[in-house]
């Protein structure tokens, strides 16, 4: 799986070979058992539906960005990234690796914590 590192400035570049994991914003339906129920592939489809809704009509989305869902220091985070980026697989020397400058970085806090 892909993963992710700080591109140049405000962006982030998927398709690096270091960092955190980086994934399309699209959730996988499975065939109903113990471990995935109807209740979770009803949520999954309405997960997509909604993933797809917001690619689709976010005025705000950067040009050529994709919607990935980020791995970060405390859980998983929606993004906008960049995976054709020439940067996307250079060596290590722009990686973030503090917890701390990666919820820097991305702004991350817990969403119980903030009103709607």
């Amino acid at each position: 799986m892909p993963k992710w590192k700080q591109g140049d400035g405000p962006t982030i570049n998927c398709k690096s070979k270091v960092g955190r994991l980086c994934a399309a914003a699209k959730f996988e339906c499975g065939s109903i058992s113990k471990f995935h129920t109807e209740q979770l592939e009803a949520a999954t489809r309405d997960l997509n539906a909604k993933l797809e809704e917001v690619a689709k009509d976010d005025k705000d989305r950067p040009p050529g960005a994709d919607l990935s869902i980020i791995e970060t220091p405390d859980g998983l985070f929606l993004a906008w990234t960049q995976s054709s980026g020439e940067r996307a697989a250079i060596d290590n020397e722009d990686e973030i690796d503090n917890e701390d400058e990666i919820r820097k970085f991305l702004g991350t806090h817990d969403c119980s914590s903030q009103e709607n």
